[in-house]
């Protein structure tokens, strides 16, 4: 491991927060490998032994590719303000609490697809280059993307399917492709106050709180203009 992998190592078992960009100023310092963030996560590194407060990482850099597919996540996990320069891929994952990835820069493909949370997912002020996938995904609490910027203009955002115990919120997003809420399933509210559709976007057969999107809709116009349902 390298000095900063060692020190969040050491942070992660006292239970404490590894803020990279103070501890390291250097962007050269801050860099992970994705081995690295597979075992610490999964809690499969030699001599680890996860605390309570789970693994919360600000500032890391990843220049590889992640692949948690199947992954059994069992501690909270924050991973704010990193940046993930290669595909990142959560397809299955299962994460028995909350997740974030706030301020989060990711420079290719994000596939979420089919993943479970214990908690809220957070990707407030997340920035997404690449297409970003969160078919089926399943979060038993709530599902925050404000100011969040979803900015591939081919394939765009997809949340078919995805499945909110309580409160969506994509205040101030912007969506500068297509995005697709087809058959999503959110127990309470849906919040887009101040959103940008910029593409096409489609809500077909979306439950919100228990009702049809549409019928919803009507009822809010400033939240959603007429051409994109």
């Amino acid at each position: 491991m390298n000095p900063a992998e060692q020190w969040i190592v050491a942070q992660a078992t006292a239970g404490e927060i590894a803020d990279l960009s103070k501890k390291f100023p250097k962007e050269k310092d801050r860099k992970l490998s994705a081995r690295f963030v597979e075992g610490l996560l999964m809690g499969a590194l030699p001599g680890f032994k996860p605390h309570r407060n789970g693994v919360r990482i600000i500032g890391a850099i990843i220049d590889e590719p992640i692949d948690l597919e199947n992954a059994q996540i069992r501690s909270q996990v924050g991973l704010d303000h990193c940046q993930f320069n290669k595909n990142v891929t959560f397809y299955r994952a299962s994460f028995a609490e909350f997740v974030s990835f706030e301020n989060g820069a990711f420079k290719a493909e994000a596939n979420f697809q089919s993943m479970k949370v214990g908690g809220d997912a957070s990707f407030n002020n997340a920035v997404f280059d690449g297409p970003v996938n969160f078919v089926g995904a399943d979060i038993s609490s709530n599902f925050q993307a404000n100011g969040a910027r979803f900015q591939n203009k081919e394939q765009g955002a997809n949340f078919n399917s995805i499945k909110v115990g309580h409160t969506a919120f994509f205040s101030n997003v912007v969506f500068d492709g297509p995005v697709n809420f087809i058959a999503a399933d959110i127990a309470s509210n849906f919040e887009a106050f101040n959103a940008q559709f910029k593409n096409m976007a489609t809500f077909n057969s979306m439950k919100v709180g228990g009702h049809d999107f549409h019928q919803l809709k009507s009822r809010r116009q400033h939240l959603f203009p007429k051409s994109y349902i």
